[in-house]
């Protein structure tokens, strides 16, 4: 997903892991995850969906729309949550608001 966030031009990938993921610890984020709440989750994708949309390169408004699309539909039929579907149809019917400050198309 970092291309339709970018306003570069061309962009680089690097065809490696270059992380590691280490769930042995007491309190990780993994463990942290697990204690959330389901609205907790719900606010945490929604931060994250809304943070895309709107500050992502409007020239892509039109795959940042789709990715949002379909990362909402798997989170509502994970979690069984309808407020994703409403989260969705809010985006759809008042797209300008959620283009960012500028209104940027």
């Amino acid at each position: 997903m970092p291309y339709i966030l970018s306003f570069a031009d061309r962009v680089c990938y690097l065809n490696e892991g270059l992380y590691e993921y280490d769930d042995t610890h007491k309190n990780s984020l993994s463990d942290k995850c697990h204690q959330k709440t389901g609205d907790e989750i719900f606010l945490n994708h929604k931060r994250a969906v809304l943070l895309y949309l709107e500050n992502g390169n409007p020239v892509r408004w039109e795959m940042l729309k789709e990715v949002a699309r379909k990362e909402l539909s798997l989170f509502a039929r994970i979690y069984k949550n309808v407020e994703y579907e409403n989260l969705w149809k809010q985006i759809t019917e008042n797209e300008k608001a959620y283009m960012g400050s500028e209104n940027r198309l």
